[in-house]
């Protein structure tokens, strides 16, 4: 008879082989500013479960400012979104999109403005903005955002890469870490905001050189 610990042992060891098959069968896929409105509606949704989730516990308000600001961003210089399902014809379970980083832009401008000059020259002279990436809640855990974020981060023209995150220990927060991205400003609070968030910056030339993006398909 077996013991109650061996039982859970195999109910962990059956939950590990199904979620690497799901991960196997994941669709990554690209998507233009042309097929975007077939989408926008699913990346909103994805985005509202993410992020009412702690540490960020964002309402309504923050899923509106989000998808209006997205509409600005679909037509900006290198704008690359990509985002992954199931299987064919399910909804898409999560996405990541960003563009090139240039004066001008509100994001570039404010992290610009809390950095020296070397570090502007260094970190967005020629930069990529990861944007946003989320994964719906019950998707999360099965390695969906490590592949999104390769993918999304695989040959890009750009020096490097920049992005902001709440700081918090947050799943975001380790993959990040997990794939060399690097703290440039530990606490920025963004205009109207109440939150610090981190500045954090990827060589994407170095990351290639190491094989950090080994879940690019």
């Amino acid at each position: 008879m077996h013991t109650p610990a061996f039982l859970k042992l195999c109910r962990r060891i059956a939950v590990k082989f199904y979620m690497i098959n799901l991960l196997k069968k994941i669709d990554v896929f690209y998507i233009n500013s042309d097929q975007f409105s077939e989408y926008r509606r699913f990346i909103s949704d994805i985005y509202r479960e993410a992020f009412a989730q702690p540490p960020y516990n964002e309402g309504e308000g923050a899923v509106i400012r989000f998808t209006a600001a997205l509409e600005r961003h679909l037509f900006r210089q290198g704008f690359r979104c990509i985002v992954a399902r199931p299987y064919p014809n399910h909804p898409i379970v999560g996405f990541a999109f960003g563009y090139t980083a240039q004066p001008g832009q509100w994001w570039h401008d404010t992290v610009a403005s809390v950095m020296n000059s070397e570090q502007v020259k260094k970190w967005l002279s020629d930069c990529f903005e990861l944007a946003e990436l989320a994964v719906k809640p019950s998707f999360q855990g099965l390695g969906i955002g490590g592949r999104l974020h390769d993918n999304l981060m695989a040959d890009l023209p750009h020096r490097t890469a920049a992005l902001s995150t709440i700081n918090a220990e947050s799943n975001a927060l380790y993959l990040y870490r997990n794939r060399g991205w690097v703290t440039l400003v530990k606490n920025l609070k963004f205009s109207g905001g109440l939150r610090n968030y981190k500045i954090m910056g990827l060589d994407l030339c170095n990351s290639f050189k190491a094989g950090l993006f080994a879940n690019a398909d």
